[in-house]
């Protein structure tokens, strides 16, 4: 992904030539993910003789180049990379520094955002409706709990299972009181627990 975004054909250029990037290759083969800029691993004379830059990075103008990895199991590689036009400057070492100090955080981040979709996919699962109906609600009120526990309001609940929304709203106080709790962002908890537990 490429922000801004390329065109499809610039795309398929990137596509043939970026085994040239010398980051990239760096990356792969030490498996280090630390912050690390283009002209510490290759000289701009170097670097401008590349079908890479001839053909891709020439044309839109990129010179300057910093990049950085998050853990993935090979052969898989995620990398985010910062580039920047000729007149701007290279990255400096403060730069740098930025990067390898806000990597532990996105880090942190990213395993955070896959594992609330893990839970976001388990929620439904035959696993934690058996729980729910084993704490006392019906079938239908699991149902209600699940999506309110994925952000649905009322509203979004009545409209996903065709019911009226006032009707919603009695399977959600039915529930509430089976859950022991008085609040949407306490039920959601309480699934998110349970979601947990079986996981």
């Amino acid at each position: 992904m490429a922000e801004p975004s390329v065109p499809a054909e610039a795309a398929e250029v990137f596509a043939r030539y970026m085994h040239q990037n010398p980051l990239l290759s760096y990356m792969l083969e030490s498996r280090r993910g630390s912050a690390r800029r283009l002209s510490e691993m290759i000289s701009t004379e170097d670097f401008h003789g590349l079908d890479l830059s001839r053909f891709f990075y020439g044309p839109i103008g990129l010179e300057y180049q910093i990049a950085f990895t998050l853990p993935q199991q090979p052969p898989r590689m995620l990398g985010i990379a910062i580039s920047r036009t000729g007149p701007s400057g290279d990255f400096d070492d403060r730069d740098r520094d930025l990067l390898n100090q806000a990597r532990p955080y996105l880090i942190q981040s990213y395993r955070n955002a896959i594992a609330f979709e893990g839970m976001r996919a388990a929620i439904g699962s035959e696993a934690l409706t058996a729980a729910l109906l084993s704490a006392g609600l019906t079938q239908r009120e699991a149902e209600v709990i699940g999506l309110l526990a994925r952000g649905s309001s009322n509203g979004d609940l009545a409209t996903s299972l065709g019911i009226s929304t006032r009707t919603a709203e009695k399977h959600v106080q039915n529930a509430f009181r089976k859950l022991g709790v008085t609040s949407r962002s306490q039920a959601a908890a309480k699934v998110w627990n349970l979601v947990g537990a079986e996981a």
